[in-house]
């Protein structure tokens, strides 16, 4: 699949041992692969390489599950003692760039 990027940044992702590791985060347009049959690429490089596409029954459900799917994944990194961060080291306030729960 040739997905196009509307959206893209990159993250560092420190971990508890003091490594830092690269994500590149981008999510594609969605796309229609059948009737109201909608789907949508998330992609977190570096962590996660091989997520599948988000499917729903129209483009913005498709769009909104990847998205959240992107939440939740990067909140479990932290979660579990990682922490995000900007490429100078400043840490990435999840709350700016997603609501709370």
């Amino acid at each position: 699949m040739n997905d196009h990027w509307i959206a893209e940044t990159t993250f560092v992702l420190r971990r508890r041992d003091g490594s830092r590791t690269p994500i590149h985060v981008a999510i594609s347009a969605p796309r229609q692969i059948g009737p109201a049959e909608w789907s949508c690429t998330l992609l977190l490089r570096g962590v996660y390489d091989d997520l599948a596409p988000m499917v729903g029954g129209d483009a913005i459900q498709a769009l909104g599950l990847a998205w959240g799917l992107a939440r939740q994944l990067l909140t479990t990194l932290e979660a579990t003692g990682d922490v995000l961060e900007y490429e100078d080291g400043e840490a990435v306030p999840l709350s700016a760039y997603f609501d709370d729960p």
